[in-house]
């Protein structure tokens, strides 16, 4: 039996991949069973897979040729070049020391003959995958962190500024305004929410949107340049600026999100087919290479 590892993202020290705690990692397909001998990643066999996401300790293991370890390991390079850029680098220099590179960037995937086209979206609303269609009895929303380092970091606190200073009902949620358990429950009761992405990169989007049509709410959204590419923007409202953002949160109603509702559940559909659970789709298609 083929074993998929994920060495989880908050794991970023260590002195030795080999030496990991199997007890510690991610396993996406399910626990494989673990037996007295295989406990660490250094005992796993050469049809196994290890799936990393990048970190110092992993480029230096890279460099040394991942020192006893049998499996295969892949990298993820998911995020913004503008968290990334140095991760990057690394990636085009040390790819031939993994088996994959999982990414979405289209540089890379031209670049690299072992990379594979991987969004990063992981569902955060996992409860309103299968449930019924919600009530929508309120129009707008936005989940916001207290971060301002990139330039979606910063629109979000633009855009609920300029609503509330302009009288336009918001509810606003996340750890920088009002704290929630579910993220659901920012989205399910709305009609419309703002899906701002930390940046605008081409091919790049996130559970921002995802979490958005899985709780069947029209994102109004700020992101990827190419996202037509994927979703119907007739279910979607796509802004390029503050002020385009701002005027869809004055006029959009009950009456254009009943108009958008077709819309708007063929892109849930593509979502729920797609992109719920992008580490489980790693595995898979690691296996699926034989």
């Amino acid at each position: 039996m083929r074993r998929v590892v994920i060495v989880p993202d908050s794991c970023k020290r260590w002195p030795s991949l080999a030496g990991l705690e199997l007890a510690g990692m991610r396993w996406p397909l399910g626990p494989a069973e673990q037996t007295p001998d295989v406990r660490r990643i250094g005992d796993l066999g050469p049809e196994d897979h290890v799936i990393a996401y990048p970190s110092t300790a992993l480029w230096r293991s890279a460099l040394a040729g991942h020192p006893g370890v049998r499996a295969r390991v892949s990298v993820v390079l998911a995020e913004p070049a503008a968290l990334q850029r140095g991760h990057r680098r690394a990636g085009r220099l040390l790819h031939r020391r993994f088996h994959r590179v999982f990414t979405y960037d289209p540089a890379l995937l031209a670049a690299l003959p072992n990379a594979r086209d991987q969004h990063p979206c992981i569902c955060w609303t996992p409860e309103a995958v299968d449930a019924p269609a919600p009530v929508k009895s309120r129009n707008l929303s936005i989940i916001a962190s207290a971060k301002r380092r990139l330039p979606g970091h910063k629109l979000r606190h633009r855009v609920i500024a300029r609503l509330r200073a302009e009288g336009v009902g918001l509810g606003v949620y996340g750890r920088g305004y009002r704290p929630i358990e579910r993220k659901a429950e920012g989205l399910l009761p709305y009609r419309f929410t703002y899906a701002i992405e930390n940046c605008r990169e081409r091919r790049y989007f996130s559970e921002k949107l995802i979490d958005a049509f899985v709780c069947r709410t029209v994102p109004i959204y700020w992101g990827d340049p190419e996202i037509a590419r994927i979703f119907d923007p007739a279910g979607m409202v796509i802004c390029e600026s503050l002020e385009e953002l701002v005027a869809a949160g004055h006029r959009l109603g009950p009456e254009d999100y009943e108009r958008m509702r077709p819309a708007l559940e063929h892109n849930r559909a593509i979502a729920v087919a797609r992109f719920l659970d992008a580490e489980r789709d790693m595995a898979e298609a690691l296996l699926a290479e034989g």
